[in-house]
């Protein structure tokens, strides 16, 4: 290990008192230590890099470097990457903020995997090729500084292997700058046996978690699985319950290929409640209707776990829209609702951790959405297929199905009749200004504008894109389509106008004129 802890007197402090390396103006500070001389695919590599970035004045300025001929270390004000002649990852972290930053490259004779980590949390991984190569044809040294940031340097750690998950983590907490931090840092992360086994007794005492009793878990949708279990609220014993007889099976179409699986849990015989009473169904969260049916999502395409859940907190909160059943209760919801735990399963090999969860509304929980009988909502399962596209409304045969999952009802077997789904569909496709045909029309169609009136006697791409602006407003809900259309916006989730989203039908055909579709209820799980 090659390490560079700065604590020189005369160096600076920062707010804290904490002795630092302050880079700043013309001030350069050069190591001549060549991280990339050699090709450490044999070895491993980690690299620790301990700072804080101050006073930016250009964001894409380099402002500490040990890059050569597109391979080696690079960092801005607010990210940091590395790449080797094939692979590259980066991290982003905000100024003036005191961050540690990892990055553990493992032995090609191991899983060839690239894990970033910030502040002892591993934040990414990239595999890179067996023929990959990290040497650099021209090493160079550690370069730091720039006019356009400062940069406050606590330490740099160079090791020529690839250090472990708990590794990481004790070199984060080793080098805290007070005691107390350090002390903080240990008890909070306090929480493993001499094993590096997750512990329930270890864990901290405001954590909710739940223990899954059964033979064997899930492995992929539709493998499913009787289980019993309990659920335990350290702060709010009275919400405790356990279970026996639930049904639980995997959650989601892509991600059910994942490690760390989703999982949906019917509670069919319902929760054992601390004070003995067994009850049909649990309410979640103050803001939702008590269900019978749960989502315990790993969220391993979002990592910090509460981006999905905040967002549709917020939709549901500034939606201008309510559905009927939401305007007879206010606790109905648009989209899911849930917190974070810690998610146990016990088998007859003793009880392992298997993730950090979050506990949710299942999608098809029809109370806490307020489906009646009549209603249809229905799950786009990718972006890339036609008819989710909508640019086919071809529901012959079965392979619609490979397209949309009915949401509810939530029936067994599955509900597959297409029919108002078929007629939303055809509408769509035949608004689709790129697959105009230029042929004359049936009969001639007028549509007005405010105080202009237009005749069509050509399919034309005008003639579409003026059938879609006169006749949204007989097919949609306006006020729930354009919202959710402007939240997508906002938050860059473009995708969920494709996958994870609900095209919901209350009520009648829509060729009765009866009803208008909610186009799309608060999606399960934004991107």
């Amino acid at each position: 290990m090659t390490g560079f802890n700065f604590s020189s007197d005369g160096w600076k402090h920062d707010a804290d008192g904490n002795t630092v390396l302050r880079v700043a103006g013309d001030a350069r500070v050069t190591i001549p230590y060549a991280i990339f001389s050699t090709d450490f695919r044999g070895t491993g590599k980690t690299i620790e890099i301990e700072f804080a970035t101050r006073n930016v004045m250009d964001y894409d300025a380099t402002i500490l470097s040990c890059f050569s001929g597109g391979r080696g270390l690079s960092m801005t004000a607010q990210s940091i990457s590395l790449a080797s002649e094939q692979s590259a990852i980066s991290l982003q972290f905000k100024e003036d903020e005191h961050v540690r930053v990892s990055f553990v490259i493992e032995k090609r004779t191991d899983n060839r995997l690239i894990l970033p980590y910030i502040n002892g949390i591993m934040s990414g991984a990239v595999q890179y090729p067996a023929n990959d190569d990290f040497s650099q044809v021209e090493p160079v040294g550690i370069s730091i500084g720039s006019n356009d940031c400062t940069i406050d340097i606590y330490g740099i750690r160079v090791y020529d292997n690839a250090l472990t998950r708990a590794q990481v983590l004790t070199n984060y907490i080793a080098d805290a700058q007070s005691i107390d931090d350090m002390l903080e840092l240990y008890l909070r992360n306090d929480i493993y046996d001499e094993y590096g086994n997750v512990v329930i007794e270890k864990l901290p005492s405001f954590l909710p978690y739940i223990v899954f009793e059964c033979p064997e878990l899930p492995q992929y949708k539709g493998d499913k699985k009787t289980c019993s279990g309990r659920y335990v609220d350290p702060l709010n014993p009275s919400r405790n319950f356990t279970f026996t007889g639930a049904q639980i099976d995997v959650q989601g179409t892509s991600s059910q290929y994942y490690e760390r699986k989703n999982y949906k849990v019917k509670f069919k015989k319902g929760f054992v409640l601390s004070n003995g009473t067994t009850v049909a169904t649990f309410q979640l969260t103050a803001n939702c209707v008590p269900a019978a049916t749960f989502c315990f999502k790993a969220d391993v395409a979002s990592s910090e776990g509460t981006n999905n859940v905040e967002l549709v907190r917020l939709y549901c909160d500034a939606c201008p829209y309510e559905t009927p059943a939401q305007s007879e209760n206010h606790l109905v919801r648009q989209g899911i609702d849930g917190f974070p735990l810690v998610a146990f399963w016990n088998s007859s090999d003793g009880t392992v951790f298997i993730g950090k969860y979050n506990f949710l509304l299942d999608k098809s929980s029809e109370g806490a959405f307020g489906f009646q009988d009549d209603d249809e909502s229905w799950e786009l399962k990718n972006n890339t297929s036609e008819r989710v596209l909508w640019k086919s409304a071809d529901f012959e045969g079965s392979d619609w199905l490979n397209d949309f999952e009915a949401r509810f009802p939530d029936t067994d077997p599955p509900f597959t009749d297409p029919t108002q789904l078929r007629e939303f569909a055809e509408w769509l496709v035949s608004t689709d200004t790129t697959a105009a045909t230029e042929e004359t029309l049936p009969e001639p169609v007028t549509y007005v504008s405010g105080d202009d009136a237009v005749t069509y006697t050509i399919d034309s791409a005008d003639y579409r894109l003026a059938k879609f602006k006169a006749e949204l407003g007989d097919y949609v809900e306006m006020d729930s389509c354009l919202f959710y259309y402007l939240f997508t916006e906002l938050f860059l989730m473009v995708d969920s106008r494709a996958k994870n989203m609900f095209p919901s039908f209350m009520g009648s055909l829509l060729a009765t004129g009866e009803q208008q579709p909610e186009p799309v209820p608060a999606e399960d799980e934004p991107t």
